[in-house]
């Protein structure tokens, strides 16, 4: 009961924050929220609404429509927007509960995500359902995993993303030995092809108009490069590494359990494109990077709960919070976060009055 309880409040008092706050925190806002929201509520039919919001994705758009059959206040509708992502976060976290406790992915969460949802409003949704996907894949809730990860284009173009990631773990169900050493090579030679070859595939790709224009819009003009892996090199991405030495200490595990191995690529892979996501197309790597950073908060609670006793248990978690926090207060509440800049924090509601 208790659990339901704590479930319940959690997702509400999220929703609420989300819902209340002032209008201009979240980049996304006036392209996606005002603007869609409002041309949607003033829609006659789904029909009408699609066509006076071209570019924007089907399910955002239905999304949208719905919802202001029954308000049109946009504070309301980012209340129910915040149920909806956060309920389907929270039902996540209890999928992955034997690879981590459900409190320290949310702790993880709240630390390191839930204030990217307000800025991330259309690949929040992808990203969750991706995520979500995953984790009922992993419990053998195959069909449905499926559905939702492919569900996931219906709300941003990018959930192409989500779906290789899916495909990634249906391979690695598959192969039968050396599943690790195959793994630890794929990833390797990963590592060096991006950052090799990154400027050539994506120059390649944006000029045959292969890459959404959305995407394309990201891209400073006159920079040679587009990727700066200095750039990249930050308090804000290197904190990874600490997590990163943490499946160090696990590596039977990930010699004979696929899931774990699974678990440790998809962190990997959050550093590799993390590092990239810097310079004139970082927007553009960024939006790949968050697929695999929505399954961080219960990555990173996995091999602590695996390597270490009671005792050290309890230090490695305090260090691992400590530095997560960091994060929180250096990367999200002193930097600007967003397309157009708009700083996330400090947090202001009128409707709250809360004035920072």
């Amino acid at each position: 009961m208790f659990h339901h309880v704590f479930a319940l409040c959690s997702v509400i008092i999220m929703a609420i924050f989300a819902g209340v706050r002032n209008l201009n925190i979240g980049g996304d806002m006036n392209t996606y929220v005002n603007s869609v929201f409002y041309s949607s509520s003033s829609s006659t039919s789904f029909h009408s609404a699609l066509s006076v919001n071209p570019g924007i994705e089907f399910g955002y758009v239905g999304l949208n429509y719905a919802i202001s059959k029954f308000t049109t206040n946009e504070n309301v509708y980012l209340f129910i927007l915040g149920l909806i992502v956060y309920g389907l976060t929270y039902i996540g976290f209890t999928q992955f509960r034997k690879f981590n406790q459900v409190t320290v992915s949310l702790f993880f969460y709240l630390m390191l995500l839930y204030c990217l949802t307000f800025t991330l409003v259309r690949q929040s949704i992808s990203c969750t359902l991706v995520f979500l996907g995953i984790g009922l894949f992993i419990n053998n809730k195959k069909k449905t995993a499926i559905v939702l990860v492919l569900s996931s284009g219906l709300f941003h173009s990018s959930g192409f993303v989500g779906i290789s990631i899916l495909f990634f773990l249906m391979i690695l169900e598959r192969i039968k030995q050396k599943a690790f050493k195959k793994i630890i090579i794929l990833l390797i030679i990963t590592s060096l092809m991006v950052y090799i070859f990154g400027d050539l595939i994506l120059s390649f790709l944006v000029s045959h108009n292969l890459i959404s224009l959305k995407f394309s819009s990201y891209l400073n003009e006159g920079n040679a490069s587009m990727f700066n892996v200095t750039e990249g090199v930050s308090i804000g991405n290197l904190y990874r590494l600490f997590f990163i030495f943490l499946f160090f200490c696990i590596i039977r595990e990930l010699k004979k359990n696929k899931i774990a191995l699974f678990i440790f690529s998809i962190v990997v892979f959050d550093f590799i494109f993390t590092i990239l996501a810097k310079g004139a197309m970082g927007l553009v790597v960024s939006r790949v990077s968050y697929y695999f950073t929505w399954l961080l908060p219960v990555a990173y609670g996995f091999p602590i709960k695996q390597a270490f006793n009671k005792q050290s248990k309890v230090i490695v978690y305090f260090v691992a919070g400590v530095i997560v926090i960091f994060v929180f207060i250096h990367v999200l509440l002193k930097s600007p976060v967003g397309v157009t800049g708009q700083q996330l924090y400090p947090y202001n509601s009128s409707i709250f009055d809360i004035n920072n």
